[in-house]
């Protein structure tokens, strides 16, 4: 049922989206030969008129809409169906004590979801420090002050 469903969602989604996207290149097209918008060293569109802003809105708003979609159709949709739970660090510690290892089939595997558990939560921990403006490196790592993070800023 949920992945008859799920597939139906995702069916009529990529159709719909086949004709807004030719419909977006056609008059994306449009706007660059009008000089609506322009393309500035490969990285950045100016925008020159209302025109060419009305279409930047508007394809910002179609890219919002596929990625609140993508997110429906495989986050909320299992979720919906008791698909998806979340687990921290502290459940899978005690599902190896009861016993339980339905997470996983065997040592390694388990090892590799703690390993990466672990290293989220000092992540999240270091980016909370760097937001309340403290630089907290506690954790022993220095990965994450290598100077390609720097205020959020590449």
């Amino acid at each position: 049922m949920r992945f008859r469903f799920q597939m139906t969602l995702l069916a009529v989604f990529y159709t719909v989206c086949t004709f807004v996207d030719w419909i977006m290149f056609l008059s994306g097209k449009a706007t660059i030969h009008n000089k609506e918008i322009l393309c500035y060293k490969e990285n950045y569109v100016l925008v020159n008129s209302n025109l060419g802003g009305l279409y930047m809105l508007v394809f910002t708003i179609i890219t919002y809409t596929y990625a609140m979609f993508m997110w429906y159709v495989f986050y909320q949709v299992p979720k919906k169906f008791g698909v998806v739970t979340r687990r921290s660090v502290d459940d899978v510690a005690d599902m190896i004590g009861t016993g339980d290892t339905s997470i996983m089939m065997d040592e390694e595997n388990l090892k590799t979801v703690v390993r990466e558990l672990e290293h989220d939560r000092r992540f999240t921990k270091h980016q909370m420090s760097k937001v309340n403006g403290r630089n907290d490196s506690s954790e022993g790592s220095n990965h994450f002050q290598s100077g390609h993070l720097t205020n959020g800023v590449q």
